[in-house]
């Protein structure tokens, strides 16, 4: 059961209009204060979308231009939209992955940051260690995010301009799920920095980031979709109260609650908006954890046909999921439920 303070859509839906934002296409809901844009039913297609050509980084980051991306039957949409690679990364020392493709039937240039294929190994050795970012005055930057994605860096940009000058008339979307979401959204803060408009699609993203950097990467121009689902943990680490690095979120944060029938097409009133790089009423508010929510995300599995695996991840045992849960629990019990700052 959601916390009493939390209000569903429907009641969202029935607030007053209070303005209008970059989210040109919609009005602005007041909400506990905040202005929160409603979510809508393009939104839910787009999630569900965007999940797909995020798990289609798992196998297609050493895919050779011009191929069409594959996911053994995983990613239907994606096979059906006909998108096609144009240049597929990994990092040698991160083993940080990615491609970027375009999607001519729908005109748009994908960027997708691979997560990692082994959840417990990753959890286990995370460090919590900022350091400077040039993207802004003042920003620190998760170091292990930051080395993954300068890993790639050279690469990701140069695709993108060569994918932007053929096509100049696609938008570019960037999505990737957990590490992958990490690194997704400090490539969107570079290539809006280096003059494109970049929409962010994250699923399970950690922290990146300080207040300064997590700001300047919303404010920037473009959207942010900062997807959690249920009681995942990992969008809580690294801890909000570490100090003295203080990690901050993008915003806003859509909150997928509940277990619907159909996990491909989630109910709108299941979906909660929360602002602030730091909101408690989302994913923030859950005092209990289950790593089997960051997993899945609406109902997409790893690059295999549907219902042959149920996660993106390498299947865990019990005692491995007990040992994450045991872990993360600690570091969320650091993780202050503070008010934005």
């Amino acid at each position: 059961m959601l916390p009493t303070f939390l209000l569903p859509f429907a009641t969202l839906a029935a607030a007053s209009v209070i303005e209008t934002s970059y989210y040109n296409d919609r009005p602005l809901l007041q909400r506990d204060g905040l202005l929160v844009p409603p979510v809508t039913e393009k939104d839910v297609r787009n999630f569900d979308l965007y999940a797909e050509y995020a798990l289609a980084s798992y196998c297609n980051y050493d895919t050779e231009a011009g191929i069409p991306v594959t996911c053994q039957g995983g990613c239907p949409t994606v096979q059906s939209d006909g998108a096609k690679i144009v240049k597929g990364f990994e990092g040698p020392l991160t083993k940080i992955a990615a491609y970027v493709a375009t999607i001519d039937s729908r005109k748009q240039i994908i960027l997708s940051v691979r997560g990692t294929s082994n959840i417990k190994n990753w959890l286990t050795n995370l460090k919590f260690v900022a350091q400077d970012s040039d993207l802004v005055e003042g920003g620190l930057i998760h170091g292990g995010f930051s080395n993954a994605w300068q890993e790639i860096s050279v690469g990701v940009l140069a695709a993108v301009k060569q994918a932007k000058k053929e096509h100049p008339t696609y938008s570019i979307i960037a999505t990737g799920h957990s590490l992958g979401g990490a690194v997704a959204t400090i490539a969107t803060g570079y290539l809006r920095k280096a003059g494109y408009d970049v929409d962010l699609y994250s699923y399970g993203a950690p922290r990146i980031g300080n207040a300064a950097l997590s700001d300047f990467i919303t404010n920037q121009k473009g959207r942010e979709h900062r997807i959690t689902h249920n009681r995942d943990p990992v969008p809580r680490v690294p801890p909000s109260a570490l100090t003295p690095y203080k990690y901050r979120h993008v915003s806003p944060e859509y909150w997928l609650t509940g277990k619907p029938a159909d996990p491909n097409n989630w109910p709108i009133a299941n979906i909660t908006v929360c602002e602030g790089n730091n909101n408690s009423d989302c994913n923030g508010s859950s005092v209990k954890f289950r790593i089997k929510d960051h997993l899945n995300y609406l109902g997409s599995t790893d690059c295999k046909p549907k219902g042959a695996a149920a996660s993106k991840f390498q299947v865990m045992s019990d005692e491995d999921a007990a040992q994450l849960d045991q872990l993360l629990s600690e570091w969320v019990h650091m993780d202050a439920a503070e008010d934005e700052v």
